[in-house]
């Protein structure tokens, strides 16, 4: 899913690119929970990962600005107090997609992706609220200003917990975020049709969400 952030008055975008994994929680231990869909496909492990950075790569050429994320959907009640998980978690966290692409394939061994590396604990250090990115800004729609605001920081604080925490953290693989100028052709395409004016018999051919600030 493609989400993108249009600022009518000055132009301005950027978008999310968004790879989803869940948090399988079938066992009362919570240690032994896990995303066992990380580095996916099996057959070919890390392989979706590499597809999320190169479709950035593909989409920065075309001249649209998009930043890859990966979220995750985590269990957020019902947790017995006696195991590790947090019960206070967040439901739904986001997290910097080159950060978790490039831990899936520092962890690969082989054919194989050691099931400990698809764990809550070691990934939660990369994760943050969805909330703290879609409630960055003052409106009630966050601007494409307050959205590349929200991924620097989250840039810096990974930098920082790679200096304290020794996170597998690489700010030179990391791409700084930046704003794009001008209208992408999959937002400017569903805006149309938002307001009567579109060719109504074009297509969006990824599932996208445009988040309209500005006059």
């Amino acid at each position: 899913m493609d989400w993108w952030f249009v600022n009518r008055s000055t132009g301005r975008h950027i978008g999310l690119t968004l790879q989803a994994k869940i948090l399988h929680y079938p066992q009362r231990d919570s240690a032994r929970w896990a995303y066992d869909e990380l580095p996916h496909p099996r057959k070919s492990l890390g392989a979706q990962a590499r597809q999320l950075i190169s479709y950035v790569n593909t989409a920065r050429r075309s001249g649209a600005v998009i930043y890859p994320m990966y979220v995750f959907y985590n269990c957020d009640q019902g947790v017995p107090p006696d195991t590790e998980y947090p019960a206070s978690w967040p439901g739904v966290t986001v997290a910097n997609g080159y950060a978790i692409a490039r831990y899936i394939q520092r962890n690969i061994v082989g054919t194989t992706f050691p099931i400990d590396r698809k764990r809550f604990r070691p990934l939660a250090p990369y994760m943050q609220s969805l909330s703290a990115l879609l409630c960055n800004g003052g409106g009630a729609i966050p601007t494409p200003d307050d959205v590349v605001d929200f991924l620097t920081e989250e840039r810096e604080r990974l930098k920082y917990f790679a200096r304290t925490i020794e996170l597998d953290f690489d700010a030179r693989a990391t791409p700084r975020p930046l704003l794009g100028d001008g209208i992408p052709a999959a937002p400017e395409l569903l805006m149309g049709r938002y307001l009567h004016d579109g060719d109504f018999e074009d297509a969006v051919t990824r599932s996208t969400v445009v988040f309209l600030s500005g006059d």
